[in-house]
């Protein structure tokens, strides 16, 4: 019995062996159950053989029999980490939902465990299980065993059974074909180190062979096993995940794109509806008046949204002549056919026991005709004057409109714009309401400016709003030129512009009375 024996090289190769693996998955993924339970699983063999491989490197007696039952002290409590691994990987919370041989799976379960101190305590204090070791040629110091052993191999015998059971319903329950795979894998593994164990270390030294030497190869086996089907899962179920997250990011990608085209088509549309709406709109306005005692021109430019001015002038009588301009609140479609609808009331006279005349009745009727309640909570300010020829006398009234400006043509530089504008409420906004006129005086080469809001709120390069007073000042120092005040307003107020486009409607109209 001099020198090392060659028999004891297995179960320490295994000991190595089974050490790497359960360091392998506890680094892998140290806080997924399944690994955890596979990593104690493996460290529990890994000294169970490594105290086989000590007992086989005995030299004394003694030395065996300190050994002998170490091996037993590691490998039975391995059973309930085999348990809880088979559980784990089967889909624990349905498996002990259900039965066996018409006993719940916990009540089994808890029987293995409540089981484990009993053998334990027999193994430490008697040699009911395992005998004193007994040295056999060639291959060295072997576990004895007592009377209690056939016990204990019913005791394995139950635990394959219920090993197997638990695997079979996994395998036959599993969702999909990667989950199902680990647990054949998982089957396979368990059901074969429990098959080679009990045929090395059970039934083999009963019949009088000693194949003690050679057990590490079951838990190498089931270990090998066992992790290459935790991390092949684990793996194929990232890449299944991945794969499906791409496949949905395509999908989802393939939608955003469906929805980007409809909604361009619509957007398409939409701008269509808009440029029409334009177009219908500049085809109301009447034409600019270049000849005769009164002479117009307009500068109308429309916002990329399209928003709700509008405005008109033509003759009452011989000599009455009427001058409106309407700002719809909002943009759009909608904005649209409002100003077109109320200037087509005026421009037809269509108000009932309405004087045109009188822009203080024009702008009740209006009131009355078109509430906001029934327009889409939109309501408009409205500026509308009557210059009467022989009297040269301006009848006006605004209705939340800015004021018109009334300009002389001199070249007195102490000359400033009369604004003409009259304190009341907004059309549509409120019913009932009562509105107010004024009067002016025309002079001679005056020039009546009549706006929308649209013209002075103008967002400058340092982000703020050019303001209605630069608006005055500016329309006051205008110059006569090759421009006309128009033109020079419209470059001016595209120069300030801090965006490609303006946000409301450009509208301003130039009346001139000789």
């Amino acid at each position: 019995m001099v020198g090392m024996n060659p028999y004891a090289l297995p179960n320490i190769i295994a000991f190595v062996l089974l050490l790497v693996l359960s360091l392998a998955v506890i680094f892998q993924n140290s806080r997924d159950k399944s690994n955890r339970l596979l990593f104690a699983l493996c460290l529990n063999l890994a000294l169970s053989v490594g105290a086989g491989g000590l007992l086989h490197l005995s030299i004394t007696e003694a030395q065996a029999n300190f050994w002998n039952k170490w091996p037993y002290y590691f490998g039975l409590p391995s059973s309930i980490l085999a348990v809880e691994y088979a559980l784990e990987i089967s889909g624990r919370r349905q498996r002990l939902k259900e039965k066996m041989l018409r006993v719940p799976i916990n009540v089994h379960r808890w029987i293995i465990y409540g089981s484990m101190p009993f053998w334990l305590l027999i193994l430490i204090f008697t040699d009911l299980i395992l005998a004193p070791a007994q040295f056999y040629s060639p291959t060295g110091w072997e576990h004895g065993y007592g009377s209690l052993s056939p016990a204990v191999l019913f005791y394995a015998m139950y635990q394959l059974f219920f090993h197997a059971f638990i695997l079979y319903r996994g395998i036959k329950t599993a969702t999909n074909a990667i989950e199902k795979k680990a647990r054949i894998v998982t089957f396979i593994a368990l059901i074969g180190r429990d098959f080679l164990g009990y045929l090395m270390g059970i039934i083999f030294p009963i019949f009088g062979l000693q194949a003690h030497a050679f057990y590490g190869l079951a838990p190498i086996f089931m270990c090998f096993l066992l992790t290459y089907g935790l991390l092949r899962f684990q793996w194929e179920t990232i890449q299944d995940l991945k794969d499906g997250l791409e496949e949905k990011v395509a999908l989802r990608t393939r939608e955003l794109q469906e929805a980007l085209t409809e909604r361009n088509k619509a957007l398409d549309h939409l701008n269509q509806e808009l440029a029409e709406a334009t177009e219908y709109v500049r085809s109301i306005l009447p034409n600019p008046i270049s000849q005769g005692e009164i002479r117009i021109n307009w500068k109308f430019v429309p916002s990329a949204s399209l928003g709700g001015d509008a405005f008109g002038y033509y003759w009452l009588d011989d000599d009455h002549f009427v001058i409106s301009l309407i700002d719809v609140s909002g943009h759009g479609v909608g904005a649209a056919l409002l100003s077109v609808s109320v200037m087509n009331a005026l421009r037809s006279q269509s108000l009932p026991d309405t004087d045109f005349k009188d822009p203080e009745q024009v702008l009740a009727s209006l009131n009355g005709a078109f509430p906001g309640e029934e327009n889409n909570d939109m309501f408009f300010t409205i500026w509308y004057g009557v210059y009467n020829k022989s009297t040269r006398e301006l009848t006006y009234a605004s209705g939340g409109h800015p004021p018109a400006l009334l300009i002389g043509d001199t070249d007195l530089d102490d000359f400033r714009a009369t604004p003409l504008r009259t304190s009341n409420n907004a059309i549509g906004a409120l019913p009932d309401v009562t509105y107010k006129k004024s009067k002016h005086l025309v002079g001679e080469q005056n020039s009546l400016y009549i706006f929308s809001d649209g013209v002075y709120e103008v967002e400058k390069s340092d982000g703020t709003m050019w303001q209605f007073n630069e608006f005055t000042d500016f329309m006051n120092n205008i110059k006569s030129g090759a421009q006309t005040r128009l033109d020079h307003l419209y470059q001016h107020a595209e120069n300030i512009n801090n965006q490609d486009n303006f946000e409301d409607d450009f509208t301003i109209v130039e009346v001139a009375f000789g």
